[in-house]
């Protein structure tokens, strides 16, 4: 229920929420609202308490309504006045459904005219299926003639991610494959395991921080020795090896062998916690030869 504080007394007291009523307005509060009727956040459902009838009606504009006491209110804005004792300006039914009023598929409209969209694995996994095997999301119901359900839902970006726009709010599908899965946002980052950005398969990721991600890249197309982290110094004429760790270079020495130097490399790479992956080849550029 929202509250405001009673100035200089240090209570909270309950606000309601004014209804336009015949001959005036009447207030509605969370408390009475949970006295006399329930609503069921999975189902949209709205039934009298006690006695079990849904109650709804079809509203000119396509919504359902029905009638608390002398009030007619419409089931969408019911249902944010039972869940969090308030009921914003405007609400947004997400799948386009005005008579879908499961508690995953509403959220508030914020007065910019983007919707305030936060997100949860309920609300994700009641949009959209997830495959594990395959790394693709496929949209769950009808949204409209051209969007059906069972289609592959997300578009490729320029950076190589598949990406999907919720609400107005763009994703990367492979963060919204680790919420699907796990029930909450990864903490930093996710890292695709074989660095293919477009492979989400569940398999293929895991939680990374900035520093794990960075541990797991491919060969720079700028690397003309086949090795990550090795080069040829034209000044002292020898192998050159560093890494970095914490964000900052570690010299690795120079030395003549360049087999010594990809060794001193990748005893690094396991010191320092590099992924097995990290390097991998992308170019056919020979091992060891000199630019």
């Amino acid at each position: 229920m929202t509250c405001v504080k009673i100035r200089g007394s240090g209570q909270w007291n309950a606000r309601p929420t004014n209804f336009k009523v015949l001959g005036g307005t009447m207030k509605l509060t969370q408390s009475y609202l949970k006295s006399v009727v329930h609503y069921d956040p999975v189902t949209g459902n709205v039934s009298r308490l006690g006695k079990g009838n849904i109650l709804q009606r079809t509203h000119s504009d396509g919504y359902l309504e029905c009638r608390v006491g002398s009030i007619s209110i419409l089931h969408h804005r019911l249902a944010f006045l039972y869940m969090t004792g308030d009921v914003p300006k405007r609400i947004v039914h997400i799948n386009g459904d005005r008579k879908d009023n499961k508690w995953a598929n509403l959220t508030p409209f914020v007065k910019t005219g983007k919707r305030k969209e936060i997100l949860t694995a309920q609300k994700l996994r009641d949009l959209v299926v997830y495959d594990p095997d395959t790394g693709l999301f496929t949209r769950k119901h009808d949204e409209n003639p051209r969007r059906k359900a069972g289609d592959i839902v997300g578009t490729m970006s320029a950076t190589g991610y598949w990406v999907y726009t919720i609400t107005n709010t763009q994703y990367k599908l492979h963060r919204l494959a680790y919420m699907y899965m796990t029930g909450e946002m990864p903490p930093e980052q996710i890292d695709h395991i074989n660095g293919n950005r477009a492979d989400n398969r569940w398999t293929n990721l895991r939680a990374a921080t900035q520093a794990e991600n960075g541990a797991n890249q491919k060969r720079s197309a700028r690397n003309k020795s086949g090795v990550s982290g090795v080069s040829w110094d034209k000044q002292f004429r020898q192998w050159h090896a560093q890494i970095r760790h914490n964000g900052k270079r570690v010299h690795l020495g120079r030395h003549d062998n360049f087999l010594f130097a990809v060794g001193v490399r990748k005893q690094a790479e396991q010191d320092y916690g590099y992924h097995p992956n990290h390097g991998r080849v992308t170019n056919k550029t020979i091992a060891g030869s000199k630019p």
